[in-house]
């Protein structure tokens, strides 16, 4: 019996690594992230158009309905489906984006869409077995250009997360949702690094329960913002679940904000309430205490 086309769809988004990213957080990033009508925005990996959508709608508050020119929008997508459907879609005026078909990590910036006031997104995510041996871009490429030492055990949202940065434009603003491996992974280090270099101010939004329903993978939302102004310490918050998110009440918590600033550790530590960090970090001065990796090797 052959599949049925739900099932081909749904195959086809976990070879692409596809999550498509719920409506709330699209709307509340891409409300972050414009701010005046004359925005550009570009959405690198558009899918299910929950991005675009959502900037769509945010110009319209901004005023920007009746504008005649549609060059504020851009998308770029590699699997057919999905830009098929784009492509068939009916906008309202002055609200068609300029569609591209191609692998992100293949387009180089200025190639098929200017620099732009807002990178906003979700990429694939492929663990770095799929993603090398399917993808003739080798993640460390986009990454390299970069200057971002990325290896082939990175997933493919790293180098599509760095590559991103590169079509941002001075004092511009990026917004992505990323795996949580962002605040744990070793490979992540380099790029959190580069994120501070490139922006003057990088926050970093983790959920407490799970926001995707069809993936595993727990979610974080990363905001960096005026490129070109950095570098800058990190900021990390904490969000009970999607109902409560509020990214510019949280922004403007004070009390709900730890400045990471340079990091000796994986983000994840930042998840700790502060006395148990004190507590560690006293541990770690005491002399003859060991780390775990010094005495064994550690894996997952």
């Amino acid at each position: 019996m052959s599949p049925s086309p739900l099932d081909s769809a749904a195959a086809r988004q976990k070879e692409l690594g596809a999550f498509y990213t719920p409506a709330p957080i699209a709307k509340e990033l891409v409300t972050w992230a414009i701010r005046a009508a004359s925005d550009t925005v570009l959405d690198p990996s558009f899918g299910s158009l929950a991005f675009l959508d959502a900037a769509v709608a945010r110009f319209e508050t901004l005023g920007a309905r009746d504008a005649p020119d549609c060059r504020r929008l851009y998308g770029i997508e590699v699997d057919d489906h999905a830009f098929a459907a784009a492509a068939a879609r009916v906008w309202s005026r002055g609200a068609s984006p300029t569609l591209v078909h191609q692998d992100f990590l293949a387009v180089r910036p200025g190639e098929l869409v200017p620099a732009v006031d807002v990178v906003v997104g979700n990429p694939p995510y492929l663990r770095y077995q799929g993603f090398n041996a399917h993808n003739e871009c080798f993640p460390g490429l986009a990454a390299a250009a970069a200057s971002v030492p990325l290896t082939r055990l990175a997933s493919s949202w790293a180098p599509f997360l760095v590559h991103a940065v590169r079509f941002v434009a001075a004092g511009g603003r990026l917004a992505h949702v990323l795996p949580g491996q962002f605040l744990h992974a070793q490979y992540a280090q380099p790029v959190t690094e580069f994120l501070r270099r490139e922006f003057r101010r990088v926050a970093v939004i983790a959920f407490e329960e799970r926001v995707f329903p069809s993936a595993q993978e727990e979610v974080v939302l990363v905001l960096a913002e005026d490129r070109g102004g950095g570098p800058s310490d990190l900021e990390f918050f904490s969000c009970r679940t999607l109902a409560e998110l509020d990214i510019g009440h949280l922004l403007r918590g004070r009390r709900q904000k730890r400045c990471a600033g340079e990091q000796r550790g994986k983000l994840l530590a930042e998840l700790l309430d502060a006395e148990t960090r004190s507590t560690y970090s006293r541990a770690e001065a005491i002399d003859g205490v060991s780390r775990l990796g010094d005495l064994a090797g550690v894996d997952i």
